[in-house]
């Protein structure tokens, strides 16, 4: 999704809204792998430019016979389903063309209206009262992503969700539709190895988005460092386990980042406390910042904070709060 975001609803914003390269009555067509189906959040992303609504390059090309006699009446034509067009034109995706805290904001405009007024299901304050809006309010709301499959999940997911009280899903990417001005914060909890060896390429998307937008929404990294903590992603184990089945193993960057994580509530409720206390405060954040004490690094030594990027574990031990273990 994040790609999609950053590169095609980048692209469509620019040339759409900042170009003027065509009118809202335009019909908006994808070509997907092996004609592939559109996701929701291909839906979400590029209806918002368009009266119709959009459709794959590959339902489009669908001639049944009929079809030239009688064409049906289709979600992204005033015509029905025709297949000649006074205008088309063709767009190759190369590179990226702005950063997606940008393209967001223009995507908000069109879709909070449509949201409902508690879209995350937080609930209410108690005895039916509603929670006030997020610049008002100082209770910590956490959203935690719930992912299942083989690779990049909570091990423990239902132990830091009684430890939180809160849960709902989000993805990394998303933090760029989160409500700016100090009050909302993406917290990337990342497998032993990738914010440390590797942070080259988690550093490289939403971390330098967010420090190109002053970090309007906060930006935070939990970098498990403790080997009890990680486990292998079940291909990963699958190979470790018949490795004579498997004479080629997967990239050694894509096994780091595809490590399932167990994580110790204990320090990650700590790490979430020192959170809330740099999310509203934007002097306090930037302070931090400075003194290298915004990221997290738990450790079998317990829970250290340090700089994006801290490859030092030596160091790092040497500064961890033995008592957050």
């Amino acid at each position: 999704m994040g790609e999609v975001l950053a590169r095609l609803a980048a692209m469509v914003d620019v040339l759409f809204e900042q170009q003027g390269l065509a009118d809202h009555r335009a019909t908006l067509v994808l070509a997907t792998p092996m004609g592939l189906g559109l996701t929701p959040y291909h839906l979400a992303f590029l209806e918002p430019h368009s009266l119709h609504a959009v459709v794959s390059l590959d339902t489009m090309s669908f001639r049944p016979h009929a079809t030239a006699l009688h064409p049906a009446q289709v979600a992204w034509s005033d015509e029905g389903h025709v297949s000649c067009f006074e205008t088309a034109v063709y767009c190759m995706l190369e590179g990226r063309v702005q950063d997606v805290v940008h393209t967001a904001r223009t995507l908000l405009k069109h879709m909070l209206p449509l949201l409902p007024p508690d879209p995350l299901g937080f609930g209410s304050a108690g005895e039916g009262r509603p929670l006030p809006p997020l610049a008002e309010d100082r209770t910590l709301r956490v959203v935690l992503e719930a992912r299942s499959g083989p690779a990049r999940s909570f091990k423990n997911l239902d132990e830091i969700v009684r430890a939180c009280s809160e849960a709902n899903q989000r993805g990394a990417a998303n933090c760029a539709f989160m409500e700016e001005g100090g009050i909302a914060g993406l917290l990337e909890v990342r497998p032993c190895r990738l914010g440390t060896n590797i942070c080259f390429w988690p550093d490289g998307h939403m971390a330098r988005q967010l420090d190109r937008a002053n970090y309007d929404v906060r930006m935070f990294a939990y970098n498990v460092e403790d080997p009890a903590q990680c486990l292998p992603s079940d291909y990963e184990a699958e190979e470790l386990a018949h490795p004579t089945e498997f004479p080629k193993p997967r990239d050694v960057y894509a096994r780091v980042r595809d490590q399932h994580v167990v994580l110790n509530p204990r320090q990650f409720m700590a790490y979430l406390t020192h959170v809330a206390a740099l999310l509203s405060d934007k002097a306090a954040y930037h302070e931090a910042l400075r003194a290298d004490r915004v990221h997290g690094y738990p450790l079998a030594e317990g829970l250290a904070f340090g700089a994006l990027c801290a490859k030092n574990k030596t160091r790092l031990e040497a500064v961890a709060d033995r008592s957050i273990k």
